[in-house]
């Protein structure tokens, strides 16, 4: 196999299972974002409001998600639990940390440039704190992991191999889970107004992420790609009023709908463009 999608057809690969499979997988996420506080609620009041403390909920709560994915592919579709994900077992290394670290610059960068220009208000955290950071830091990359780690195994892993499983146009199988991941996340910047169109956000990265997934054939570059947007809201620049906590140095206000579909439109653009020429780059390097 050549990629995670040759399993949408293998095991136990009925149409009803799957329906019933991603019916339960979405309840499940839905229900497991919401235990985060139910965690938090075991420390201390002073410190049930830390961004550390609420990393460790993040991380109780999608972990629960993220294992429970990999259960039922294993238990409804008589799968190796990994085959939501990649064509075989292999930690692909490359593809994960390039898609960090080229996401984690594109995605602080970008914001910083239309500061500069003066369509973003950019201002220093009053409260930031080194040793603060530091902790979070580490805390949030595992907690964040298993945050984007649930949404890619479920939307780019589970929701596509449905998909595929019954057609085989990319846009489709690409395009109809990114949509699915897109809609309910509106909610998180409903402030800034724009109806429907407050899809855009978070409907282009999701299409970036499938992208990603295809064009490698398993979960680990989306995965980097995910977990390095999430990580920057977190220890480099955060949004005011964000449903993601900071402990970030920077903090930037809710620009207009206009400008946040900008931003993430260039990101997309750069990372993109960026990951084709680095993959063809390595796929010329290993025929040679």
């Amino acid at each position: 196999m050549n990629s995670y999608l040759d399993w949408s057809a293998k095991g136990k690969a009925g149409g009803w299972r799957y329906l019933f499979g991603s019916v339960v997988l979405l309840i499940l996420l839905f229900a497991v974002a919401g235990q985060e506080d139910l965690f938090v609620g075991l420390f201390p009041g002073n410190s049930q409001n830390s961004v550390a403390v609420t990393m460790l909920g993040t991380a109780f709560a999608f972990g629960i998600a993220f294992f429970a994915i990999l259960l039922l592919v294993r238990l409804l579709h008589k799968r190796p639990i990994w085959s939501v994900a990649m064509p075989r077992w292999e930690f692909l290394k490359w593809d994960f940390w390039i898609g960090f670290l080229i996401g984690l610059i594109v995605t602080f960068v970008s914001p910083l440039v239309f500061g500069f220009i003066g369509l973003v208000e950019i201002d220093f955290n009053p409260d930031f704190s080194m040793v603060s950071l530091a902790v979070v830091a580490l805390i949030a990359f595992v907690a964040l992991f298993f945050q984007a780690g649930s949404e890619e195994l479920l939307f780019r892993g589970y929701f596509t191999q449905f998909a595929r499983r019954f057609t085989a146009n990319k846009f489709l199988f690409i395009g109809i889970p990114a949509f699915i991941f897109a809609a309910p996340h509106m909610l998180n910047i409903s402030q800034v107004g724009g109806g429907i169109l407050l899809i855009l956000p978070y409907l282009i990265p999701a299409l970036v992420f499938g992208w990603a997934a295809y064009r490698t054939g398993t979960l680990w570059l989306p995965l980097g790609l995910h977990l390095s947007n999430n990580y920057v809201s977190v220890v480099l620049l955060g949004t005011r009023e964000d449903v993601l906590p900071s402990a970030a140095p920077l903090l930037m206000d809710f620009p207009s709908l206009p400008v946040i579909v900008a931003i993430i439109t260039v990101q997309s653009v750069v990372l993109v463009a960026t990951l084709e020429f680095l993959i063809q780059r390595r796929n010329n390097k290993q025929a040679i």
